[in-house]
């Protein structure tokens, strides 16, 4: 239907087309007395990216080195509020030294680790076809986002019928579809507060 809008709208960019209750919910949203997501979160990030998450995505772990499974969360695993209990783990050929620097491990470092070795080298071709950023065959697909899985943050489910976010209070879960919310300057509190103002 047509509407007509006040001329001095077209004076600030970016245009506003929008009439009636748009309009005005919109201009509540952007209401600078409101804060945004960036002024409460730390960043807005994605998740791991293997390449392979058939492959490093186990819900039943071999005899993998324990230090290199991490509890993982798909989008199935995130309800209002909580993360589903029964989650799968992910295998992390990576090590995580003492500062938080992460690197990928040397292959005799991966002679060291049986299990996690003999793993990975049963699924070696299917790991070698896929596109890489880095070298070597191991390695998942992207480095990106190695160590936000250790940060404290909300998940957010991808794909959603319905808004729902789930904390992740102690920075243990990794994930790769979606984003997250990084909040490692938030309280307990506010964490759980900002999680039940999303959901």
């Amino acid at each position: 239907r047509d509407s007509t809008l006040p001329m001095e709208r077209l004076n600030k960019h970016p245009w506003d087309f929008t009439h009636g209750v748009i309009h005005d919910s919109l201009a509540k949203l952007r209401n600078s007395k409101h804060k945004d997501l960036l002024s409460v979160f730390d960043s807005i990030t994605q998740g791991i990216r293997t390449g392979a998450n058939r492959v490093f995505v186990l819900s039943d772990a071999p005899d993998i080195e324990s230090e290199h499974l991490i509890p993982f969360v798909g989008g199935e695993n995130i309800r209002r509020l909580r993360i589903n209990e029964s989650h799968p783990q992910l295998v992390f050929p990576y090590i995580i030294n003492a500062l938080g620097g992460i690197r990928l491990l040397t292959e005799h470092e991966l002679e060291q680790k049986p299990g996690l070795r003999g793993y990975l080298l049963e699924h070696r071709r299917e790991l070698e076809e896929r596109t890489r950023d880095s070298e070597p065959w191991y390695s998942y697909s992207r480095s990106q986002n190695l160590g936000v899985f250790s940060i404290r943050k909300v998940l957010v489910r991808e794909m959603m019928p319905r808004a729902e976010f789930a904390a992740d209070f102690e920075g243990k879960y990794a994930f790769s579809s979606g984003y997250t919310l990084l909040a490692s300057s938030l309280s307990d509190e506010d964490l759980l507060m900002w999680t039940a103002v999303l959901n």
